[in-house]
């Protein structure tokens, strides 16, 4: 369906730039409008804020010129008709608006007077962005990353529509109808106005029988460029009119009241440029059909606000919009809005770049650390590695960055155990157990009976064995890998005692010093012989006896 709008505009270039006298609040850059219809092009303040539908745009008026207090009446661009819809009306010195959505906004400014010192517009972008980071190990050094980006990296913006054009009672209006449909005479005709001004709804031409005629007076066809203005003082009665209905009325007959001039005056201070005007048919009898082919809405001698046009014309076009056969009531009757203007309707879209990059809190390699939202990472050191996925979005002046983490702790251990070879001495000795310590390894003996320190790697042990048999100690040692997770390994070593041995060197007897021989004799017990003769002879320990 093709719709269009005619739209006079020719004092919209005196549309005043926002450049000056609206001002952000805690913006992080800003641009500018290119807008493609030669209107003034304004600024669009930009925002970044965590959360997709965080909404942390703010914007202050302040009053170029008058004396105060100063009224404010803002605006926001209605993007379901295309044009300028109320917002909200302050008064003070200054005026800020907050937490305001990505949007266009309009301020008028009034000074004590009630003149008009002021029209601004700007646009706002909450380039907010979101990210998530986890990780999934797949080894003790190793983990898949994963992460996402999201950001309102994209904002729609619009020629702006013309502020307010307000109808007044000398405004002309003027309401045309084409249609094609069977018993013209059962039809009434009604103009709707935009909701921000109460929907008001004008009684152009009535069903003939709700004002006392035949509904079925007029077996003709078609509606042809059927109009009601403020204009004409004609008088509409289809009932004997020719066919395809045509011509240009300002009242409509009634079988009992005499002729109804069309009351314009609901209309009267609403917003001539407000996009939202519709019209209606109601089709008061069955077992015809018809559709709306085109309707125009046109007003001229307008009162301007800010610049505004002061004639303004709506064309649908050429369409084929369904008549509801059988509806004589508002929710019933088939109800058409004329749309707006592809000038104001076409988007204009700007696009920020988005890009990320995976870093670590310790030195790993990443592999596609700007390219992939999931890499896998290996050799990933000891301790806790922190993994952090930042998002930049840049758009103009402004760059905003978005980051989340996650937290790798590298579970590979590895402690090694070893308490030295098994030792052995004789009591009251000593001898030294473990191996040399190792940097982040803590140590522990079990027991601690006799060890000079039994949290060190290499102990000495000092024992004694008061029985006549070797006595063995187990000694276990505990390694704690205290820098790699706190794995554990233990070992044993054996300590073996030996009891002093038992000497006995025989028995003697007085002999004379020109003996020529003494025999010695002894049982060792525990040990081997070992000894001297007289004067210093040696003799084998091995015999038991032996002569001197």
């Amino acid at each position: 369906m093709k719709t269009k709008l005619l739209l006079f505009v020719g004092a919209l270039c005196f549309w005043q730039s926002a450049l000056t006298q609206i001002v952000p609040n805690g913006n992080s850059g800003s641009t500018t409008t290119a807008y493609t219809n030669g209107s003034p092009n304004d600024p669009i303040y930009i925002w970044c804020a965590e959360g997709l539908g965080s909404t942390t745009a703010s914007l202050t008026a302040n009053p170029p010129s008058g004396t105060g207090p100063w009224t404010f009446n803002w605006f926001f661009h209605n993007e379901a008709n295309f044009s300028w819809a109320p917002f909200t009306s302050t008064s003070g010195a200054s005026s800020t608006i907050s937490n305001l959505a990505s949007d266009g906004y309009r301020v008028q400014i009034y000074d004590a007077g009630n003149n008009l010192v002021g029209c601004y517009t700007a646009w706002v972008w909450n380039m907010n962005g979101q990210v998530t980071a986890n990780q999934n190990p797949t080894a003790c050094d190793a983990t898949n990353l994963s992460g996402t980006v999201s950001a309102n990296g994209s904002f729609t913006y619009y020629n702006p529509p013309p502020p307010e054009s307000l109808i007044n009672s000398s405004t002309q209006i003027s309401v045309c109808f084409s249609a094609n449909h069977t018993y013209v005479s059962d039809l009434a005709y009604y103009l709707v106005g935009p909701a921000s001004c109460g929907s008001p709804t004008i009684l152009l031409a009535p069903n003939p029988g709700a004002v006392g005629f035949n509904s079925t007076c007029n077996s003709g066809d078609n509606v042809n460029n059927l109009c009601f203005t403020t204009s004409s003082t004609n008088i509409y009665n289809v009932c004997g009119a020719s066919t395809p209905l045509t011509g240009t009325f300002g009242g409509y007959a009634t079988s009992s009241s005499g002729n109804q001039m069309i009351n314009w005056s609901p209309l009267y201070g609403c917003n001539a440029a407000q996009g939202g005007w519709a019209v209606q048919i109601y089709d008061c009898i069955s077992q015809d059909v018809g559709a709306l082919t085109n309707a125009t809405i046109s007003f001229s001698n307008l009162t301007s606000v800010c610049g505004s046009p002061t004639t303004i014309t709506y064309n649908s076009g050429s369409i084929n919009s369904a008549i509801n056969d059988n509806s004589c009531s508002a929710s019933s009757a088939s109800i058409f809005q004329v749309p707006i203007s592809n000038a104001f309707s076409t988007p204009i879209t700007i696009n920020a770049s988005t890009s990320y990059l995976w870093t670590a809190s310790q030195p790993v390699t990443i592999p596609n650390a700007s390219t992939s939202l999931t890499p896998s990472v290996t050799g990933i050191p000891t301790g806790t590695t922190t993994f952090t996925l930042t998002a930049t979005v840049s758009y103009g002046g402004a760059s905003c960055q978005y980051s989340a983490s996650a937290n790798f702790i590298n579970t590979c251990c590895t402690a090694i155990a070893d308490a030295g070879s098994n030792v052995s001495f004789c009591t009251g000795g000593s001898a030294q157990l473990g191996t040399p310590a190792v940097a982040g390894m803590t140590y522990s003996w079990s027991p601690s009976t006799g060890l000079n320190d039994a949290s060190i790697a290499q102990p000495t042990v000092t024992l004694t064995n008061g029985g006549a048999t070797p006595q063995n100690f187990t000694y276990t040692l505990t390694v704690t890998n205290t820098v790699d997770g706190g794995c554990t390994a233990t070992d044993d070593v054996v300590v073996t005692v030996n009891p002093l041995p038992t000497v006995s060197a025989g028995s003697y007897g007085p002999f004379c010093a020109s003996a020529a021989a003494v025999t010695l004799s002894g049982t060792p017990s525990g040990g081997t012989f070992s000894g001297v003769g007289v004067s210093g002879n040696s003799f084998d320990p091995s015999a038991g006896t032996q002569p001197i």
